[in-house]
């Protein structure tokens, strides 16, 4: 039996989430794919009012796992470049960081899911 397992890759355009500090606009993409590395699905998010790429980031995170729920998956390995928001998420205290409502969100998400592993995945140049 092979486990399936989701692999959901957040991936920025532009470099930085597309992010857009002038207008308080952020791109960014999830791809989903399955154990065998094939594309299961894909979208792209535009987020108003962002702050800046930090929160960019926070929220692609908590948009991956709307859209892997969406989806029906139950095990998910999410993979991301954003090594800051992989610690925030897998600190379970409540931080004092400005994401620390989104961060709350994505717990309670996790709670959709059998199991969500976070792993960092530095970005390919």
């Amino acid at each position: 039996d092979i486990w399936d397992v989701l692999k959901v890759q957040i991936s920025p355009f532009d470099g930085s989430l597309g992010h857009k500090e002038r207008f308080g606009l952020a791109t960014t993409a999830v791809l989903a794919r399955n154990y065998k590395r094939e594309v299961v699905g894909a979208e792209t998010y535009l987020f108003k009012d962002v702050a800046d790429s930090f929160m960019a980031e926070t929220r692609a995170y908590e948009r991956a796992l709307v859209f892997a729920h969406k989806m029906g998956f139950q095990r998910l390995a999410v993979e991301g470049d954003a090594l800051s928001v992989i610690k925030n998420i897998r600190n379970r205290e409540a931080g004092k960081s400005i994401i620390r409502p989104i961060i709350y969100n994505i717990h309670q998400l996790d709670r959709k899911f059998e199991e969500v592993i976070y792993t960092f995945v530095p970005r390919e140049v």
